[in-house]
This record gives structure tokens, sequence and C-alpha cells, in this order.
């Protein structure tokens, strides 16, 4: 792939990989009160038509502890970079220090608001190089304007982030929060409670 070809199709998965993070950082956000709603209508569903939640769950413990290893087993974990991307992870990273890093910001031209602002940046980078975190560490390399080396390791690890933040995006997506949340009417949230009980306690509700 000529140079050329690899600075577009890096432009593009960059940008790409910036959306997906978005993404997924405004699901968590929703996800956090979903969760806490969901709780909320289903514990006031079963109120409602008197059933004991207690006594469901000593009697389906079993089945709950099940459910909730297999839940933890398939949670994504991060892929680790491979040798050249750890380079060029660390060379991202340091190419960030040399501008950015607390000691050079004492001569820098910045005033001291600024100065703030970027050693809350260069920890974010630390952070973003200690965790992986592309997306975050390219997105603090092109805010300062610094040139990133283009090659065809550093396109695949951004298509391998973009896929890892694609996965987490559908897995919450799938939650029984997420599908009362996007229910627009009571029947169907009844509906995905139903369902959540059934799954969890075998407790048929007609």
């Amino acid at each position: 792939m000529s140079d050329k070809r690899k600075t577009r199709k890096y432009n593009k998965i960059v940008s790409e990989l910036l959306y997906y993070r978005i993404e997924l950082q405004h699901l968590n956000s929703i996800m956090l009160e979903a969760h806490l709603d969901f709780e909320a209508y289903y514990k006031e569903f079963c109120k409602k038509r008197e059933i004991d939640l207690g006594k469901l769950q000593e009697e389906n413990k079993e089945n709950i502890d099940k459910l909730t290893s297999e839940r933890d087993t398939q949670k994504f974990k991060k892929n680790l970079p491979t040798i050249e991307g750890k380079r060029l992870l660390s060379k991202i990273y340091k190419s960030i220090a040399l501008v950015i890093h607390p000691d050079k910001l004492i001569t820098s031209n910045y005033d001291e608001t600024e100065k703030k602002q970027k050693e809350e940046e260069f920890k974010t980078a630390a952070s973003a190089a200690e965790n992986n975190d592309w997306g975050e560490l390219l997105e603090i390399s092109e805010d300062l304007g610094l040139k990133v080396e283009i090659n065809d390791a550093l396109l695949s690890e951004i298509d391998r982030e973009i896929d890892f933040l694609k996965r987490r995006i559908q897995n919450e997506q799938t939650t029984y929060s997420w599908i009362l949340y996007q229910a627009p009417t009571s029947d169907e949230k009844d509906i995905v409670v139903k369902q959540f009980l059934k799954r969890m306690f075998n407790l048929e509700i007609t």
C-alpha cells in the first residue's frame, strides 16, 4: 500500500475509531441510569403482582450464579497490542511527553491556565498509554499537531480497537436494561420484564 493510500486509510479509520469511542461513552452514560430504571421497573412489576422476589432469588440461587458467571466470562477484554503495536504506542506517548510533560511546561509559552490543562492532558495520555487506549492517545496527538508514524501495524491496531468498541456496544445493547430503555410503551416494557423473570427464575407470567 502506498504512503498516500495509508494516510487516507489512517484518516478514515481514526475518524471511525473516535466515533465509536464517543458512541460507547454516550451509551455508558445512558446505561448508568438504564440499569437503575430496569431494577426499579421490574421490582414494581413484581410488587403489583405480589411476586415474592426474595423467595425467587433464594430458590433460584444456583441458576442466578450460573448466569452471573456466564455474563462475567463473556465480558470483553481489551486486545493486547502486538510487539510492533507496543513500540508505536510508546512512540506516540513519548512524542506527546516531549511537548506537554510537566517538566517541559515549565519553560513553555503556555499561560498558567493552559499549563494546568496540558498537565491534565498529559495525565490522560499516560493513562491511555498504560491501558492501550489508541483512541485517546491518537486524539491527544492530533490535538497537539503531532505526526504519527503510519504503517500497516498501526492500521491493524486501530482496526482491532474499532472491532473491540463495536463488540462492547453490541453487548450493552443486548442487556435487559437497554431493551427496556428502548421499549416505547408499558406493555412492551412488561414483556421485557417477563422475559427477564423467565430467564432468571424460570417464572412464566401470562
